[in-house]
């Protein structure tokens, strides 16, 4: 009896048959006229195949309307090495130079092949060389090892030198053939390099900026960027890396494309002492903005009916806003940290990424606390999101309504309105026939009831005195 093909092996063979792009749709009719299934979330199943098992590695995903096969697309395409000292001593070029422009085989050795500007095969073999980290990672990471070629024979010939450039072009994507043209410094055409890397930088950006993932693989989003350039086998820019380094909105670990911002355990712990400020947050105050009264309107986020409007002045800092927001939401003054981010719309989606501007502790210190309210750079609509107790989480959401004159006699920062109480009554006393208002919910006696339990603060004394509670929020 003949084996029944899997989802993957059919999409396998589809992919193999395919000479350009592909539309979602066709291409699910393709695989499950060889596929037979009867499941009803087979759809479902196939675009979640093709997306994290075939995106980045045999299809370039661009939307339902168009599906390109990487074996056709990526042959021709051309991008840069720049020659380093290293590079000019020992011609080794870095396996991960070559990423994403060969087939990443699952499990398999890959074997990159070298040809001259005549077509010829050079010879070329593979050799570890020990890398060091960057200064600023070095103490968490150390050296590590990674994979090149060695090419030393073609450099010779060349007479490669440290300013120079390996234009590199992909011949046989599948095969992972490519070709090897020398570019001396004084051929780099700057004003074509220049316009390359901002067009890819820009496209890189739109497509992270609309990407659902903010943190791409980058095998994945870079076949994207090319698939998108109007030109992507003309006259190459810097390479990748370098545009991504350069750009200053976005930066890549190694395996994703993130964020600049988006720093994470690692990143943190080698750039940044405690209490220190985070390295991308910047204080653009100015003394002319000192006066500058900014007006918040400040929402619970478990319940947007709980707000308040708070003032400050462009002049006062964090750690006064966060003091103020403990007094208007009755958090406590003396315990647990603040911290606050600032919410920045992602491209036009609704979504947004949150960029973490730093903590405050009771005692107005932390990586936040001195900066100034103006110099966050902030106009009306935007929004910043602040957080009580890092253990429970308490979430807040701020958006900045107006930014005005001070008044005279007027002390900031303050509390200028809130909204209307909605008061709820002590079951208790309403058990004697009494109207109270409650202002504690026993937190004990709500879990083993499995309903809240609301009392005043007398009937807590009397009835819940060993309970753990919580007061109410108006």
């Amino acid at each position: 009896m003949e084996k029944k093909i899997t989802m993957s092996q059919a999409i396998h063979k589809i992919v193999a048959q395919l000479d350009g792009p592909i539309t979602e749709d066709e291409l699910a009719r393709r695989v499950f006229e060889i596929y037979s299934t009867t499941a009803k979330t087979a759809r479902s199943s196939l675009k979640n195949a093709i997306r994290y098992d075939h995106d980045g590695r045999t299809l370039i995903w661009l939307n339902k309307d168009k599906i390109i096969p990487m074996r056709t697309f990526m042959s021709g395409i051309r991008f840069r090495i720049p020659v380093d000292a290293r590079i000019a001593h020992a011609c080794i070029l870095m396996l991960d130079m070559f990423e994403p422009f060969y087939d990443r085989p699952r499990g398999g050795k890959l074997s990159l092949t070298f040809l001259d500007e005549k077509g010829k095969t050079l010879p070329a073999r593979m050799k570890t060389v020990k890398m060091s980290a960057p200064k600023d990672l070095a103490r968490i990471t150390g050296n590590y090892d990674a994979e090149g070629y060695n090419l030393q024979g073609w450099a010779e010939v060349h007479n490669l030198r440290k300013g120079d450039s390996i234009l590199i072009t992909v011949r046989d994507w599948e095969h992972s053939v490519c070709s090897l043209e020398h570019e001396p410094a004084g051929k780099r055409q700057r004003v074509k390099i220049e316009a390359a890397n901002k067009e890819f930088a820009d496209t890189l950006f739109g497509i992270l900026e609309a990407s659902h993932d903010d943190r791409p693989l980058g095998f994945q989003i870079i076949p994207k960027v090319y698939a998108t350039l109007p030109d992507p086998y003309g006259y190459p820019g810097d390479h990748w890396t370098q545009v991504v380094e350069k750009d200053g909105r976005m930066c890549y670990n190694r395996w994703m494309i993130t964020y600049a911002e988006d720093l994470g355990f690692f990143d943190r712990m080698a750039l940044t002492e405690p209490g220190e400020r985070l390295p991308y947050v910047q204080d653009n105050y100015i003394k002319e903005q000192a006066g500058q009264v900014y007006r918040f309107k400040v929402e619970m986020a478990y319940d947007k009916k709980i707000w308040r409007e708070v003032e400050i002045k462009g002049g006062q800092k964090l750690a006064e806003l966060d003091q103020i927001l403990r007094a208007a939401f009755d958090l406590d003054t003396w315990d647990h940290l603040g911290g606050f981010w600032k919410l920045i719309q992602r491209g036009t989606t609704k979504r947004v990424r949150e960029v973490e501007i730093g903590d405050i502790d009771p005692m107005g210190e932390g990586s936040a606390a001195d900066l100034h309210i103006s110099g966050l750079d902030l106009k009306p609509g935007d929004r910043l999101k602040y957080v009580y107790d890092f253990g429970d989480w308490i979430e807040h959401f701020l958006t900045l309504e107006e930014i005005s004159s001070a008044e005279k006699s007027a002390k900031y920062p303050r509390i200028v309105s809130q909204n209307k109480p909605r008061y709820r009554n002590c079951q208790v006393c309403a058990e004697k026939g009494k109207k109270t208002v409650a202002t504690i919910i026993c937190i004990d006696c709500s879990n083993r009831k499995e309903k809240d339990v609301l009392v005043c603060e007398e009937c807590y004394e009397e009835k819940h005195q060993d309970h753990y509670y919580e007061e109410i929020l108006y």
